[in-house]
């Protein structure tokens, strides 16, 4: 087998390095080994052309997507002499079809939620006013708190289907500043010194609720829950909007810590997508 300088770049080989073969075959990626070896003898016996994506894993372990395509020369009574062929990195082109999987499903998953949310926050207008009805009419009645639990379970609800409609994108945030160590007080009862940013109260008190209640999952056998906030300066990097990149040392680091089993690898890709859970 002999290969062009391109090949030696791909898959991060010396050139002249003399036995390509096995180059190639050491490169492939574990789960894929099995499938390339079997269409190259596939190929070589004439069961089908040689064309397949497989992955193959750099000298550095840097993996990389690859589309293989081949034609076999053969002889006059139709044995194999060689393979002649290329092979194309298509890594990138594999992240922007992953990218644009993910925008599309999260467009689906933003229409579903809008949907939902709008049919659900009409049926809890209609709990809220019958319940504030009841409450008018109860006075001074022990029977009274039990309406105004129903009142608060409500509102809880009411602020999931903002969460909806902001994930749909047919909310606006209600941005404002408040005291980041009092929010976290808020939901867990902390004490630490003064430190605001500007955001959405209800949904970064809730993200870090959820947080918690994952890390507490995380710990059926007990364990340690750490919340850790600290100003940091802000790195050129960090993706946020322009206005607040003008200010000095304004970034907020939360670190939310605990002592438990932790997240099994195939789980990892989708911690971040909307409303997946385990």
């Amino acid at each position: 087998m002999s290969w062009d300088n391109l090949m030696y770049e791909i898959y991060g080989a010396s050139k002249g390095e003399n036995d390509s073969v096995s180059i190639w075959e050491n490169a492939l990626h574990p789960q894929d080994t099995q499938k390339a070896l079997q269409a190259i003898d596939d190929a070589l016996n004439g069961v089908r052309e040689y064309r397949l994506e497989f992955r193959i894993v750099r000298p550095g372990g840097e993996i990389r997507y690859i589309q293989g395509d081949g034609t076999v020369i053969r002889d006059d009574d139709g044995r194999s002499l060689r393979m002649v062929g290329t092979n194309i990195d298509i890594t990138e082109q594999k992240k922007l079809e992953e990218e644009l999987r993910q925008s599309q499903k999260m467009e689906a998953m933003g229409q579903l939620a809008g949907g939902i949310s709008h049919d659900f926050n009409n049926q809890l207008a209609s709990v809220m006013g019958f319940a504030e009805v009841l409450g008018a009419g109860l006075g001074d009645s022990p029977l009274k708190k039990y309406v105004e639990k129903i009142i608060s379970a409500v509102e809880t609800s009411s602020s999931l289907t903002k969460q909806l409609l902001t994930f749909s994108r047919k909310n606006h945030l209600s941005i404002e500043i408040i005291d980041m160590h009092q929010l976290i007080r808020d939901a867990l009862e902390l004490d630490a010194e003064k430190c605001s940013v500007q955001c959405d109260k209800s949904l970064l008190q809730n993200a870090i609720f959820n947080l918690c209640l994952n890390a507490r999952d995380a710990m059926p056998e007990g364990g340690k829950l750490t919340i850790k906030t600290e100003c940091v300066a802000q790195p050129e990097d960090a993706g946020i909007a322009t206005q607040a990149r003008n200010l000095k040392d304004s970034y907020i680091r939360i670190k939310v810590m605990d002592t438990g089993i932790g997240i099994a690898e195939e789980e990892k890709e989708k911690i971040i997508e909307p409303f997946y859970t385990t």
